[in-house]
């Protein structure tokens, strides 16, 4: 099985093991993973026995997760050949995805209008959704939204409280972009219905562990949220943190999760296929260079100089994909209104498929191709209508004009994604394909 050894700070370092050593320079706290009531038994009296110490232990259905401090690393490793445990791993520890503050004023958010998130203002859902973050300060924008709290951090739990002592005030901030108030003061949430539930699983630093989000997410699933948001992420992906990712997908549950700012490959749980992963654009629709991209992005969201909630009624600027996200958790909330299947993984699809059937192309800032991501729009989610009309104009580099159905640009992003040029006509759904490089697919 695979374990990892990582400690994340701004940027995070891991190693993975099959096979290998188990490395614990840096951390001696292991997750044991058990999956039957008879191997867990089992497991307890051969840590009584080794007089190794039992942190805490927790269930998600049945997978059971045990928290150890030890540096003898090769009787973790022999309890997973003798099969005492299923698996084991490193308990890492992740950090919330911000980058700057900028404290300034402004009525209505530009995210809001860019993604016409303003034109649903009318639309209630009182949708549960879990914020698991650095937690909730005071501000009167948000108050009123909270439905629940708890803390899980480092090993403990707290219920009903989940202070924000973030400097940033990381979690107060996003869940303001969710939810803050519709009124004539302060700003304005993609969602000002919603029902929040505050899971603080990232300390004052921004940083926790794996296990802790383990719990804040299971604390969510009991409470039966709809949407979980995770502005938060870590270099090297967990096997263990997937599996409790599946039981939430398998659950209807959707998670969405900040693609990271590393400028580079995207960070977990985002590239999870469990999750809905979340890049940042700027108000110009440009992806800026430190959001992390790749493959496993769906949707690119409002993530430059947004206007939010922080502590003791103040409010300011931060930028990440920490606060692209929310927006897009926010969205959801509103679609969840026209989706009428069952909790499944089902629904997870049809979001994930929504979201990105309403957005438009993104536009790289050297204008010279675009990423199979497109730019979040809240209203067209919601309305389940596509963002190009139902065929486009295609100039090929001879001249000739060819029309496309959109089934055929979508056959085109699955061969060569970042071969295509679009340049908006209008503001009315119309966009022109300037550019293929393989002509010759053109002109079958």
């Amino acid at each position: 099985m695979r374990t990892f050894l990582s400690f994340i700070l701004v940027f995070l370092f891991s190693l993975t093991i099959q096979q290998r050593e188990i490395q614990a320079e840096t951390s001696d706290n292991y997750i044991l993973h058990t999956t039957s009531v008879e191997q867990q038994q089992l497991l307890q009296k051969e840590l009584n026995d080794l007089s190794i110490n039992i942190k805490e232990s927790f269930s998600i259905n049945e997978h059971t997760f045990t928290i150890v401090r030890t540096n003898q690393s090769e009787v973790i490793h022999q309890l997973i050949k003798e099969k005492v445990i299923t698996d084991a791993e490193i308990n890492q520890k992740v950090q919330n995805q911000v980058l700057t503050k900028a404290p300034s004023y402004q009525p209505l958010p530009w995210g809001i209008t860019y993604t016409q998130a303003d034109q649903l203002f009318g639309v209630g859902t009182q949708r549960k959704i879990a914020i698991l973050d650095t937690g909730i300060a005071y501000n009167e924008d948000i108050n009123s939204s909270i439905a629940k709290k708890a803390t899980f951090i480092n090993g403990s739990k707290l219920e009903g409280q989940a202070i924000d002592d973030d400097a940033k005030f990381h979690g107060t901030h996003v869940a303001g972009i969710i939810a803050a108030k519709h009124d004539t003061k302060g700003t304005v949430g993609v969602d000002p219905t919603a029902r929040l539930y505050i899971a603080k699983v990232l300390n004052k630093n921004g940083i926790g562990y794996v296990s802790d989000i383990f719990k804040g997410l299971k604390w969510a699933m009991t409470e039966k949220v709809d949407v979980v948001n995770m502005s938060l992420g870590m270099t090297e992906k967990s096997d263990l943190f997937e599996t409790v990712l599946k039981e939430a997908y398998d659950s209807g549950v959707i998670v969405v999760a900040s693609a990271g700012n590393n400028s580079g490959a995207v960070q977990y749980p985002a590239s999870s296929a469990y999750t809905i992963a979340v890049g940042a654009h700027d108000e110009s629709g440009r992806m800026p260079s430190w959001s992390s991209f790749g493959s496993e992005v769906d949707v690119l969201a409002p993530g430059v100089s947004i206007y939010s909630t922080l502590g003791n009624n103040q409010y300011g600027n931060l930028s990440g994909t920490s606060m692209a996200t929310p927006y897009v958790t926010g969205t959801i909330s509103k679609m969840l209104n026209k989706y009428e299947g069952n909790r499944t993984s089902a629904r997870v699809n049809w979001v994930k498929q929504r979201l990105q059937k309403a957005s438009s192309f993104y536009i790289k800032a050297d204008g010279t191709a675009t990423s199979h991501a497109g730019r979040l729009n809240t209203k067209r989610s919601y309305d389940g209508s596509s963002y190009m009309a139902h065929t486009i104009s295609v100039q090929n580099s001879n001249g000739s004009i060819r029309i496309l159905s959109i089934y055929d640009v979508n056959e085109i992003k699955k061969i060569s994604p970042r071969n295509i040029l679009l340049t908006s006509l209008d503001r009315v759904e119309k966009y022109q394909l300037k550019k293929i490089w393989n002509d010759k697919w053109l002109k079958k």
